[in-house]
């Protein structure tokens, strides 16, 4: 029997060579700065009167440009859900134009953002080619978010208030501006890091890695994002289905993690740190919104009220209303069942996807995937307490396990044992 012939019988695919990483120095060095740029200031924006700037978007730009000529559709990380989700969006411009006569200032962020995150997730799977691309982008990604929680932290316990950090003085944000998609930006760094430090290839090891964990976990609880705390546990989920023992050996640290947060918020006021993790009034306030929307809901369920249809009530040129904070209600009111439909499937394919490759990789890659997939999990939970489609983070993590299905189809990197089961 040929040995092609035995691995087939166990799962796993006949080994090829590893590709060489694309991000290696011997790339273009404006290419390899750009990526690196772009992923390690997506915890940063900067607040302007009409919208937020965010840093990296300007080094995705230039790592669009320098890699003009290498950007493709990598085959098996695209899908009918991707063209889908842009009909939806071209779906609600119409709809919107219709109704308003002219496109918002509101319309076009949203458009030019969908746009934006396209072109990060084409980038990112054109250039993470080799396993190694892939543990690269996303050390920069937990290293950057780290010393962001640090620095939220340092700020957070200081007595003096640092312009750009942190949400007022009571809840962290870094420089992310809004603390539920700090919470969302650090529970994936903490979840990736989290499942790859047990690892014999960690992200970051040792003692910086512990320190890496403790920083990240406190700066999670004092986000008093629930959203992300539920975020978490969904995250927690998957991990406890895929590999159980890894949460065992962490319930110790997380304990400690949660007790140091709890010290350092009653020091500042203990009565106020319960309030904020309560806040019955955002939450009743999240409540309200759904109301809203279901009547816009029934005036057209199949394709929605268009963008922005839930925020200019009446049809208005002027915001009337806030923003929907649960992405899945926000799809169904703005871009309706076929919105809604989209939405799910696009981030089910990639989960999907994902859970095929860990299935079958090396023990030494499988922790990466195991922690891409948890984190990708966690984003959904973190939906349905923000509008999350938009986070770059989520968008990068969704990239990179499309990266990691691609690596493992075209190059074969099998397991020399039988699949996982």
């Amino acid at each position: 029997m040929s040995q092609d012939s035995v691995l087939a019988d166990l799962n796993v695919l006949p080994l090829k060579a590893n590709p060489k990483p694309v991000l290696s120095a011997r790339r273009s060095p404006v290419l390899y700065f750009a990526v690196g740029g772009y992923v390690f200031f997506l915890p940063v924006q900067i607040q302007g009167k009409v919208m937020n700037i965010a840093p990296s978007d300007l080094f995705l730009i230039i790592a669009i440009l320098s890699a003009i000529g290498s950007l493709r559709f990598v085959s098996g990380v695209w899908s009918p859900w991707h063209a889908g989700l842009i009909f939806s969006f071209l779906s609600g411009v119409f709809i919107t134009f219709s109704g308003i006569g002219e496109l918002t200032p509101y319309i076009f962020i949203k458009i030019v953002g969908l746009l934006l995150l396209f072109a990060s997730y084409m980038l990112v799977t054109s250039v993470a080619t080799g396993w190694q691309d892939v543990r690269s982008l996303l050390k920069t990604f937990v290293t950057a978010v780290t010393l962001n929680s640090a620095l939220a932290l340092a700020a957070y316990l200081s007595p003096l208030s640092i312009p750009g950090v942190n949400y007022g003085s009571d809840r962290i944000s870094g420089m992310l501006i809004d603390p539920n998609a700090f919470g969302g930006l650090v529970m994936m760094a903490l979840v990736i890091h989290g499942v790859t430090y047990r690892d014999g290839k960690p992200l970051i090891g040792g003692t910086a890695g512990l320190l890496c964990g403790c920083i990240l976990a406190v700066a999670l609880f004092l986000t008093f994002s629930r959203s992300a705390w539920m975020g978490l546990g969904l995250a927690m989920g998957v991990v406890a289905y895929l590999r159980p023992k890894i949460l065992i050996s962490y319930v110790p640290l997380a304990c400690l993690a949660v007790i140091c947060a709890l010290v350092l918020a009653s020091s500042r006021d203990s009565s106020k740190a319960l309030s904020l993790a309560e806040r019955r009034n955002t939450a009743e306030q999240r409540l309200d919104q759904i109301k809203e929307a279901i009547p816009l809901i029934r005036e057209n369920p199949i394709l929605g009220v268009g963008i922005g249809g839930f925020v200019y009530a009446q049809r208005t040129k002027q915001p009337t209303r806030p923003y929907i904070h649960n992405t899945t209600v926000w799809m169904l009111t703005d871009f309706g069942l076929v919105g809604l439909t989209v939405f799910i499937g696009l981030i089910s394919w990639i989960f999907v996807r994902g859970v095929r490759v860990f299935r079958r990789v090396g023990r030494t890659e499988r922790p990466v995937i195991l922690g891409l997939l948890a984190a990708h999990a966690g984003m959904f939970g973190v939906s349905a307490g923000i509008e999350a489609l938009y986070q770059r983070h989520w968008w990068l993590f969704m990239a990179l396990l499309g990266a990691c299905f691609s690596i493992y189809t075209k190059n074969r990197v099998p397991a020399q044992y039988p699949a996982f089961r």
